[in-house]
């Protein structure tokens, strides 16, 4: 989202769709899913002069995992086969208490992707199409006074660890073999 005005979740495509035509290279897109106001900053983006800061949409759209997939419908058709969906998290949520101060608990609540992660893993659960990746724990990345290069060294520890634990790696064989080629869900079905 635009850092000018966080009311509105901006779309990155790597396609041609509507107004939007920024295409931004992988590694920007990343760059922006992490700008999280106070632990990384924002992107710029756009040519001089016309640039806008961008940042991750984790305070107004945490787990646009349904929207991609409503997007995906209106830009490709009904018709169109889909191999895999996946859905790449933060980390999981750490407890809520009610002895939380109620900013501390807003701020979670706000973050929480992992209650749409688990209505999409129901709703998709019998199709073997949908995937998410999600460390084990929220990254606990420290005071903002670390440096985004001790930040993104965590980040890479925590997800290095995650990926090798065999439960993980075993799914992850799943999805690069599920995404090889397309089988019969459609658009049309994902969307139901």
């Amino acid at each position: 989202m635009a850092a000018a005005d966080m009311t509105h979740c901006r779309i990155l495509r790597s396609y041609e769709s509507g107004p939007s035509s920024y295409n931004p290279t992988i590694t920007e897109a990343i760059r922006i899913a992490w700008a999280n106001p106070g632990l990384f900053p924002p992107l710029r983006i756009g040519p001089k002069y016309m640039q806008e800061e961008l940042v991750s949409a984790v305070d107004g759209c945490n787990n646009p995992t349904l929207q991609a997939v409503e997007e995906a419908h209106n830009a490709f058709g009904r018709d169109q086969k889909v191999a895999c969906l996946l859905s790449l998290g933060t980390g999981k949520p750490g407890n809520r208490s009610v002895s939380m101060e109620s900013a501390q608990l807003a701020q979670m609540i706000a973050r929480d992707t992992e209650s749409t992660a688990e209505q999409l893993d129901r709703r998709y659960s019998g199709l073997q199409i949908y995937f998410r990746f999600s460390v084990d724990r929220t990254l606990e990345l420290g005071t903002a006074s670390r440096t985004i290069e001790q930040r993104a060294g965590r980040i890479t520890s925590y997800t290095t660890i995650y990926l090798e634990t065999h439960a993980i790696s075993e799914t992850l064989s799943r999805c690069v073999q599920g995404s090889q080629s397309a089988r019969y869900i459609t658009m049309e079905s994902l969307c139901q």
